[in-house]
């Protein structure tokens, strides 16, 4: 047996109203023999006290993925499979330094 794995790399995009937090969402996913997913279902989250906004954003990215469904002697077959979504927060952007005053020419 295969497990399912995704096509491409999932990342979801740091939820805007989160605070800046590493944070890591355990998923439950059924993907139909095409690749789709059926189902996302939130199992675990650490921190565990992190905004629901996490799971949600974990949720509708792996939705949108397609990933290459679970196979058993090379035909594909539904599944259920766990997945981790890991959200890093956001690199705060460096204060850029102020340009430094060109010397004026001497007349």
């Amino acid at each position: 047996m295969v497990q399912a794995e995704p096509l491409a790399p999932v990342v979801a995009p740091f939820p805007t109203d989160a605070p800046p937090i590493e944070t890591q969402v355990t998923l439950q996913l059924v993907i139909d023999p095409a690749g789709d997913v059926e189902s996302a279902v939130e199992i675990s989250r650490a921190p565990a006290n992190a905004p629901d906004t996490f799971a949600r954003a974990a949720t509708d990215a792996v939705k949108a993925s397609k990933f290459a469904p679970s196979s058993r002697d090379g035909r594909p077959i539904r599944s259920r499979i766990e997945y981790v979504v890991v959200f890093h927060p956001p690199a705060t952007p460096s204060p850029s330094p102020s340009p430094s005053p060109s010397p004026s020419p001497s007349p």
